[in-house]
């Protein structure tokens, strides 16, 4: 059984002492897609993003539109993105054993191909007031 947290897809820099003497390090090329900028055209409607590289977790905006922003932050992820797999929860394929997990996207990177998330706003969301962290 293999198992891994961070998905399978191979990285746009792999750490060499990772992999077994002989192992073909950097023989492909690896495609980056800026899931930021793709997500500028539904921002809005976007709360937040945990992840990059082989896989990334979309939170649409909480409230009575959420179902609607799903689908359009699905549809969108769809028509513009290439090199990846757009998964509501109930469309997560069993063999990825997420089924249970709590996220409503996921951005799942084919072979080839590497997610970069450069706002950071949509990682680490701006904080509305002025409480601070508990510690």
């Amino acid at each position: 059984m293999i198992m891994s947290d961070h998905g399978m897809t191979y990285g746009a820099k792999p750490w060499l002492e990772a992999h077994p003497r002989g192992h073909p390090v950097g023989v492909g090329k690896v495609m980056r897609l800026s899931l930021s900028h793709v997500l500028q055209g539904v921002r809005s409607k976007v709360a937040r993003v945990v992840g990059s590289g082989a896989y990334a977790m979309v939170w649409p905006q909480e409230g009575t539109h959420r179902e609607r922003y799903t689908q359009e932050i699905v549809s969108w992820l769809k028509k513009k993105l290439r090199g990846c797999e757009i998964y509501t929860r109930d469309q997560i394929p069993e063999h990825l054993h997420w089924v249970v997990s709590s996220f409503p996207l996921s951005v799942q990177s084919s072979m080839g191909w590497s997610q970069t998330l450069a706002d950071l706003s949509l990682l680490f969301p701006a904080r509305t007031t002025s409480t601070p962290l508990p510690s």
